[in-house]
């Protein structure tokens, strides 16, 4: 009997202690905000606000029509989240062990990741965030195998999987400028006749894992009871993934000024791991110091990290980038009462 490595160890112990501490903290039934609508949606596999979630809507309701005879449908797309969320940490976990070589800072990488409130909140709930995650940490795995293997089925997976995970949620593509940085020149390095038919195959293979929103364009002509945008046209269908109804903002007009939108990272990591201990907005005497104390801990674990693997390093940096200022680049969000009050006018928050 072939053994089990320590790298997928790590991925199992991360994984089930979370997916424990999801199942025991999840919510019973329908949560606040968007959980009610997507829950209506699932149910009737109707269309949501945009962008529409598609292959979310899919999914959760065959999940749902296999486990909720058991213990009933919100209950059933709740323990979607959490598996989704838990296997995501379990391959971070995969991948940590394996640019480090140590099967313990797997496990902590992957245990961290899944204890931020962001990530807990969304594995105990219905939304589209947890099985967001898990198709970004696949896209990172996907692409890790790549560069380990320089299997070109892996290129195609990969490819495949972005469709997809553009239609279930433009969040989950975050990861795509640091796949890229994995795979580095492995493409490069083949024939140009392969390259060739590698192109023409992975082309196909996006635009089959996007085909899911057309699942929208032919449920809306039939119009389900939740029908968002009504995507039946062509020129509906593309103003709903296109979030047209939120009308358009630009990267250089700021809404609100740039150190404040950065400020408002400092203040969201703030209330990643110690959210319990104190959930006023702003900085804590009991909640901060351990926000500090984690940040400490991040970043010596990503010189650590630098010296032991250069290119999951420059990945993960990349991530890091895109993920924090990009992020806050690309929405332009209006200043809040949470972080603008006192700094702006009224009429500016």
């Amino acid at each position: 009997m072939k053994s089990i490595s320590r790298e997928a160890r790590s991925a199992y112990v991360a994984g089930l202690a979370l997916l424990g501490v999801y199942t025991a903290t999840m919510a019973p039934g329908v949560t606040y905000w968007d959980a009610g609508e997507f829950l209506a949606a699932i149910h009737s596999l109707g269309i949501p606000h945009p962008p529409g979630t598609p292959l979310y809507i899919i999914a959760a309701n065959v999940w749902a029509r296999l486990l909720g005879p058991v213990v009933g449908f919100a209950r059933s797309v709740n323990l979607f989240s959490a598996v989704c969320a838990a296997t995501g940490c379990a391959l971070l976990a995969n991948l940590f062990a394996r640019w480090t070589r140590d099967p313990y800072a797997g496990v902590a990488a992957g245990i961290c990741a899944g204890a931020t409130s962001s990530l807990w909140l969304s594995a105990t709930e219905t939304e589209v965030y947890a099985p967001a995650f898990l198709v970004a940490i696949l896209l990172l795995w996907i692409a890790n195998e790549l560069s380990a293997t320089h299997q070109w089925r892996y290129l195609v997976l990969l490819v495949y999987v972005t469709g997809l995970g553009w239609a279930l949620h433009l969040t989950s593509l975050i990861v795509v400028p640091s796949a890229v940085a994995l795979t580095g020149s492995a493409l490069a390095r083949a024939p140009r006749a392969e390259r060739r038919r590698v192109f023409l195959v992975s082309v196909f293979a996006l635009l089959l894992g996007a085909s899911a929103v057309a699942f929208m364009y032919v449920r809306a002509r039939l119009d389900p009871p939740i029908n968002q945008g009504n995507p039946g046209t062509l020129s509906a269908i593309r103003d709903v993934i296109a979030r047209a109804q939120y009308g358009h903002v630009s990267l250089f007009n700021r809404q609100a000024p740039l150190y404040l939108q950065v400020g408002n990272l400092f203040e969201w990591a703030d209330w990643q791991f110690a959210l319990g201990l104190d959930q006023q907005q702003p900085p804590s005497m009991l909640r901060t110091p351990v926000t500090i104390l984690f940040a400490i801990l991040a970043g010596f674990g990503f010189m650590k990290h630098r010296s032991l693997d250069r290119k999951s390093w420059r990945a993960m940096a990349v991530l890091l980038a895109v993920a924090s200022i990009g992020v806050a680049l690309y929405l332009n969000l209006k200043a809040g009462p949470s972080y603008g009050a006192g700094l702006l006018r009224s009429h500016s928050l």
